[in-house]
């Protein structure tokens, strides 16, 4: 497999499998000396964890606070972060990082100009839920 494509894939491949940074792993952060809270929400469809932090800079303390949104999977979906008085800005989203993943696996078989044959036995070595994903993508561009 051609290493473009390979890295496309595996890029993609690892934004499903990988859960990202968990709950108990931010709890773990706050015996460490710049945190100053940690706070966890229950929503119907989502588990919010607040955590906020003292950056020190050029002498200057400024706070930073953190949201990590967790679908109830235990699946990280998106962070914001919020430094000093300015307003909560998204630092990375799953599905904009997974929407990417796709159009870069699209360019490199585009690119490639790998046939229908070789795309069926390149999907076939996917997990599952990545090849569903792929394959929708796919048929609404052909």
């Amino acid at each position: 497999m051609n290493e473009l494509l390979k890295e496309a894939i595996e890029e993609l491949a690892i934004l499903h499998l990988y859960n990202g940074v968990q709950p108990s792993d931010l709890a773990d952060a706050m015996y460490e000396n710049p945190y100053l809270e940690f706070k966890i929400t229950k929503e119907v469809e989502q588990l919010i964890v607040g955590l906020c932090f003292l950056d020190e800079c050029d002498g200057k303390s400024t706070t930073v606070c953190m949201k990590y949104f967790y679908n109830l999977d235990k699946q990280l979906q998106r962070i914001d972060q919020k430094i000093g008085l300015k307003r909560f800005s998204t630092q990375w989203c799953r599905i904009q990082s997974t929407n990417e993943a796709i159009a870069k696996v699209e360019r490199t078989l585009a690119m490639l100009e790998i046939d229908s044959v070789q795309t069926k036995a390149i999907m076939s070595t996917l997990p599952p839920n990545v090849r569903s994903l792929l394959r929708a993508k796919l048929s609404l561009a052909a």
